[in-house]
């Protein structure tokens, strides 16, 4: 019964496509020559409002994030997402305009860009992390894309084009999924969707780039950042065109930089006291691992480690001991990777990353107790912390502890229920203490969170048709069918064209 999810055919990533479609949709930055039109600066009033309420941004939000993970490499590792998303909620906080929360997700992608998106969803491409120099860079990029949600942007974009409605907005986002699994077919729902409103938002660009610009620096300043981080990073990926557009960074293709907007952006961080903002290993370390996951060789890699590492100009000697284990583990050398790691949790034994690395080494040669006994000891220290608690219940899968697995899933699932993972390993542990109704109903959750609602509908269908089913429980299955099939009716929801997924 137990099911993994594989995609339907014909949904690989056209990632540069869908990034430059979402850029165009989202109206957040337009072509290069949209930076030298007139600056009219919109109507600053409420009406934004008006047009997407808080509630509907947030559906419209979490119905994005679902699809996404169709069609783009959603990274799903706990480190990286603790650390984005801690650097995200230090930036956003205080940010009153919106009801809603904020999300920042990873895309495996080498390009160097990150967009946002109704609803507080702002995606990271791993490029861009890689990228960056130092961490007020990459919080000034993140800070630019929470003022454009904070701002109001895309609403004011859609108003200023005579007032694109919300079903509209959801058609255009439904084109950039399917430009996903056929990017001819997808650019021409796109360009139906928003005929005759994105030229007349164009004029708009500017103003919303100039506008997130100074809002991302006080969001900064708020923070304890640098905000003279933005104009430098700007001005290096200005300087980076210098073969031309065709080699820009995909950021600036959609966030178009000009020496205006680089010395206005610099004349506005002066104006501040800039912090002097302690050093960031988890930066770091969250680049080493994003380098190691994203290395086409992981042999070229670990000679490139060594070579790093008999330098005598290693700054931080722990940070790449680090992402040379991880190098090690991933070319499967294990017993080389766990000598790294012990030394790495003998010199900062207080490190979360170094310890769960270690604990995975060890699974991974099997020494069962000791990667179990790591996860414990880190667990009853960081009670609730997202990465230890998935990585704990997946040694106590592999060890056949179902039972306790299950529980501690459980409860972490009712704290992250945006989690397809935790769902996912939910699911495979209640399948192996028999509950096979649960099992069901973690995995319609599972699909559901990654856009596959059919699929979802049918789990729970198959959760309906177990024996002995306690009536409380069926009728809180029945009353979830009742719900994903009205959205589907809703949302016009075709069923997928491969049925082979289960």
């Amino acid at each position: 019964m137990y099911t993994k999810l594989q995609k339907p055919h014909g949904t690989s990533v056209k990632h540069q496509a869908l990034s430059a479609l979402l850029s165009i949709a989202l109206v957040f930055g337009q072509t290069a020559a949209s930076a030298t039109a007139p600056l009219n600066l919109p109507d600053m009033g409420n009406s934004a409002e008006t047009i997407m309420s808080p509630e509907e941004a947030r559906r419209l939000g979490e119905n994005f994030i679902r699809q996404a993970r169709q069609s783009l490499e959603i990274i799903d590792d706990p480190d990286i997402n603790a650390y984005v998303q801690s650097l995200g909620n230090q930036l956003a906080a205080g940010s009153l305009q919106t009801s809603y929360g904020f999300h920042f997700f990873v895309i495996k992608d080498p390009s160097i860009n990150a967009f946002a998106v109704p609803g507080g969803y702002i995606g990271i491409h791993s490029g861009l992390i890689l990228a960056t120099e130092e961490e007020g860079e990459l919080a000034s990029v993140i800070a630019h894309e929470i003022a454009h949600v904070t701002q109001h942007h895309i609403e004011r974009s859609f108003e200023a084009g005579n007032k694109i409605n919300i079903p509209a907005l959801a058609a255009i986002i439904t084109a950039l999924i399917l430009a996903g699994q056929n990017p001819e077919l997808g650019q021409a729902a796109l360009a139906a969707s928003v005929a005759g409103s994105a030229q007349a938002s164009l004029s708009f660009s500017r103003a919303h780039e100039q506008e997130a610009d100074r809002v991302g620096i006080e969001k900064m300043v708020a923070a304890g950042f640098d905000p003279r981080h933005m104009p430098r990073f700007f001005e290096r990926l200005q300087k980076s065109t210098r073969f031309g557009d065709l080699y820009a960074p995909e950021f600036l293709q959609t966030h178009p930089v000009t020496l205006n907007r680089i010395a206005d952006t610099r004349n506005r961080a002066e104006t501040f006291n800039n912090p002097a903002r302690p050093h960031n290993v988890q930066f770091l370390l969250t680049q080493e691992k994003l380098r190691v996951m994203t290395a086409p060789d992981p042999i070229r890699l670990i000679a490139d480690y060594d070579n790093r590492l008999k330098s005598n100009s290693v700054r931080d000697p722990l940070v790449l001991h680090y992402g040379y284990a991880l190098a090690l583990t991933r070319n499967q050398e294990y017993d080389q990777a766990r000598k790294v790691l012990r030394n790495l949790t003998q010199e900062d034994p207080n490190r979360i990353a170094f310890q769960l690395a270690l604990a995975e080494t060890e699974l991974s040669l099997q020494s069962y107790p000791k990667a179990l006994a790591i996860y414990k000891e880190l667990l009853k220290n960081y009670p609730g912390h997202d990465g230890i608690t998935k990585k704990y219940a997946t040694a106590m899968i592999v060890t056949g502890d179902f039972k306790n697995a299950v529980s501690l899933l459980r409860s972490h699932s009712l704290a992250h229920p945006d989690s397809p993972q935790t769902f996912h390993l939910l699911a495979q542990a209640q399948e192996n203490v028999g509950d096979l109704a649960a099992a069901h109903q973690s995995l319609s959750q599972y699909f559901y969170l990654n856009g596959y609602t059919y699929l979802a509908v049918e789990h729970l269908n198959m959760a309906l048709r177990q024996p002995k089913l306690d009536p409380i429980q069926a009728q809180t299955l029945q009353a979830r069918v009742d719900e994903l099939k009205k959205e589907i009716l809703d949302n016009n929801q075709t069923p997928p064209p491969n049925r082979d997924d289960h």
